[in-house]
């Protein structure tokens, strides 16, 4: 298998785990082996997907045809802030919403 030259992130998604962005666009796990992992367009709708091997540092499959627009750069902040809101409200289960979301900007 040829990896394939892409910038990759990752982020954690909305449930807590681990997803990629991939030329803007969010995918989400789908299936692992021993050897790689196999990712899945996070829009319901669409059939997208991608390989990666097991470290996440390279692209071994070519991502497929997606039936969207890619995410735009509000849509990907706001779920930094989310993620990081979500993360911040376990460490601190007896804080206040609004604390944790003014403690966050």
């Amino acid at each position: 298998m040829a990896s394939v030259d892409l910038e990759l992130t990752t982020f954690v998604t909305r449930k807590g785990a681990t997803g990629i962005l991939l030329q803007g666009f969010k995918f989400r796990k789908d299936h692992q082996t021993s050897v790689s992992i196999n990712w899945r367009c996070c829009n319901p709708k669409c059939k997208a997907r991608c390989k990666t091997d097991i470290e996440m540092k390279q692209i071994t499959s070519q991502p497929s045809e997606h039936n969207h627009p890619k995410c735009d750069s509000r849509e990907l902040d706001l779920n930094d802030v989310r993620s990081a809101c979500k993360r911040k409200a376990v460490d601190q289960p007896t804080a206040r919403a609004s604390k944790i979301i003014f403690l966050h900007f």
